[in-house]
């Protein structure tokens, strides 16, 4: 005698979601010097604070605190230009900051404006109907109403 048993009756086995972000990205400084004493045997290239940077996720001034906390080492000049360069990208993100949000109080004020401004249905090519929602030709002067359209 065969049992035939009802796979989808069965529980299923309840998976783990599958993390998107890989595990060096997802690390604390902890982990990552544990894992770098690895890492570093198996680098093949020739920048390794930039190597390092790039595969654990991190600042470059950082890799190189931390590759000197592993025992590489980085002279002070790096840290010297590293620290520059991040106070230089620093103060790029902050004038970035001040154009956006000076471009969004700009972009405020002219629909402050445009909404102060009344829009008269007469027909010319400057002005749309908000009531009807449709942009009618410079000729025609008669207003048009949304329960005449066919669709």
């Amino acid at each position: 005698m065969v049992l035939h048993i009802n796979h989808h009756l069965m529980s299923k086995k309840k998976h783990k979601k599958k993390a998107n972000t890989p595990r060096c990205k997802r690390m604390s400084r902890n982990g990552r010097i544990q894992s770098a004493q690895t890492w570093i045997r198996q680098y093949p290239g020739k920048n390794i604070v930039k190597g390092y940077a790039k595969h654990f996720g991190v600042s470059k001034l950082c890799a190189a605190l931390e590759l000197r906390m592993v025992g590489i080492a980085i002279d002070e000049s790096t840290f010297t230009q590293l620290r520059a360069a991040e106070q230089a990208i620093a103060i790029q993100r902050q004038l970035a900051r001040q154009t956006r949000q000076a471009r969004e109080e700009k972009d405020e004020e002219v629909w402050e404006e445009f909404e102060e401004t009344p829009l008269i249905c007469n027909g010319s090519d400057a002005h749309v109907c908000w009531e009807c929602e449709i942009r009618r030709p410079s000729g025609s002067s008669e207003h048009i109403d949304a329960d005449d359209l066919p669709f």
